[in-house]
């Protein structure tokens, strides 16, 4: 077996948007989290991104969004709007939908979050509810789900001992727990810090009608569980449907970057295992307003086709 890759951090969490100045209020102002990060580059070469349609340049506008902790601290949200081409499709229209099912936030006062998310007009998918984790029914979370400008899933949980809103954890719907627990874990070197397997509750806090029962494994890189998790995700009832998003300007969430010090010895551990990243590691422009030599990523998918990227940590890569 190959070693796993030596991630250091999540870097962010890609969600793409129709109208960026419209996106960019709603996660600051009822979500609550900040912008601190322009990437708004030139026309480039495609490289690595599946597209639709396919062409041989991109271009996007794109703010990194992050919640109290700062860029140092705490994961991006990366709120891009594609140029060139245009953003295309819709998100996932339920919360069992295989890829990315939903961005989870923990909050102070899920009540508080709930108003704003009502007073903007948002929709939300249910008032705040009581969420069993374990088959016991303890603990319990309260949580609600609302779905931002475009239909992209959100969840806030309740947290009072935190002091503002925080990213907390990325949901993957995923065909086979246990295949795509080794694949995190193996290839990519998160390590399990919790299994959730409520049993049958109400679906209704996801916007799904009558009972659900799914399972889960919580990921997350070693020692930064506090940081923020990947939950990886088995729906039972109902049955995960349809694939992930196969183009990378699709609306909604498309893919998670983890940083590495060396993107060719990743890439190389990857092809080692067996995982395909067409056209190998590509160097991005960022553009004039961060002030680096561009950026060297590297795209792939999970065993269900949900797309992850590596970026090579700037301080150490190539130039």
């Amino acid at each position: 077996m190959s070693a796993a890759i030596a991630a250091t951090r999540v870097a962010h969490c890609n969600v793409n948007c129709s109208s960026l100045e419209r996106s960019r209020s709603f996660y600051e102002d009822v979500v609550g989290l900040t912008a601190f990060t322009h990437t708004n580059p030139p026309l480039q070469h495609a490289g690595g991104f599946p597209l639709s349609p396919p062409g041989p340049v991109v271009q996007w506008d794109a703010w990194m969004m992050h919640d109290d902790r700062g860029p140092a601290g705490s994961p991006a949200l990366d709120l891009l709007e594609w140029k060139t081409p245009a953003p295309t499709g819709r998100a996932y229209p339920s919360a069992n939908h295989l890829g990315y099912g939903r961005l989870t936030y923990v909050v102070p006062s899920v009540d508080e979050v709930f108003a704003r998310c009502n007073a903007a007009g948002a929709a939300v998918l249910s008032a705040p509810t009581s969420v069993s984790l374990d088959a016991t029914g303890t603990p319990k979370t309260r949580s609600f789900c609302a779905l931002d400008p475009d239909g992209t899933c959100l969840e806030f949980v309740g947290h009072p001992t935190v002091p503002h809103t925080r990213a907390s954890c990325v949901n993957v719907n995923c065909t086979d727990l246990g295949r795509s627990s080794a694949f995190y874990r193996d290839t990519l070197g998160l390590v399990q810090v919790d299994h959730l397997a409520p049993g049958p509750q109400s679906g209704s806090v996801f916007g799904l009608p009558g009972e659900c029962v799914w399972e889960a494994h919580v990921l997350s890189l070693p020692g930064q569980e506090d940081v923020f998790t990947v939950t990886l995700v088995e729906w039972k009832l109902p049955a995960a449907a349809g694939p992930p998003y196969a183009t990378a300007n699709n609306l909604g969430i498309f893919r998670m970057a983890l940083m590495v010090a060396d993107i060719e010895a990743s890439y190389e551990i990857l092809q080692g295992s067996g995982v395909s990243c067409p056209g190998g590691p590509v160097k991005l422009d960022m553009g004039p307003d961060v002030p680096i030599d561009g950026l060297w990523a590297l795209f792939f998918a999970d065993p269900d086709g949900t797309c992850l990227e590596l970026i090579e940590e700037p301080t150490t890569g190539r130039r």
